[in-house]
């Protein structure tokens, strides 16, 4: 049988192109430079570039501490596992929560903006998690969409351009 998880959607507008968008994703070893929640807990490691990529990209693996949109230490292991450019980008999280993200960047209805949709799955193991899903849903909730916010915000002041639409919607146990 298969543990319960929760599922996580954001999604926010910025007024800049999708590769730029893309690459900024794509880079994970640079995200503690620029977003507020990610700080490296353990140096980032070299790795071959993804693949089916165009771009080179130096690092494929993260090791942050979420610790600023949490409010607790969660050392967090980022694998991205595939990548289409500059659509989508999938990766494996490990640590306390055993769970995948897939960002998706598609060019906005207006041709100066690009959509970036976040699906964050999180599963719940171990003997006390699944007991208690209606106290972490909530938290977890409120912490995905608040780091989001942030990494956000911080993408629109970093590629010098606009934020807007940012709307939050997360689903409960599946």
């Amino acid at each position: 049988m298969r543990a319960p998880h929760l599922v996580f959607i954001s999604q926010f507008r910025l007024e800049s192109d999708p590769l730029s968008v893309w690459r900024m994703l794509a880079e994970a070893a640079t995200w503690p430079h620029w977003w507020p929640g990610p700080r490296v807990a353990g140096g980032a490691r070299a790795r071959s570039p993804i693949a089916g990529s165009a771009m080179p990209t130096p690092v494929r693996q993260q090791d942050s501490r979420w610790g600023r949109a949490l409010a607790i230490a969660n050392p967090l292991h980022l694998d991205i596992t595939f990548a289409d450019p500059p659509r989508l980008i999938e990766g494996r999280v490990a640590g306390h929560w055993m769970s995948s993200a897939l960002w998706l960047v598609e060019r906005a209805a207006s041709p100066s903006a690009t959509d970036v949709t976040l699906r964050w799955e999180c599963g719940l193991h171990g003997r006390w998690m699944p007991r208690l899903i209606w106290l972490i849903r909530p938290a977890l909730a409120s912490c995905h969409f608040n780091s989001v916010r942030m990494g956000a915000r911080a993408m629109a002041k970093r590629l010098d351009c606009r934020l807007s639409d940012l709307t939050r919607w997360s689903g409960g146990p599946e």
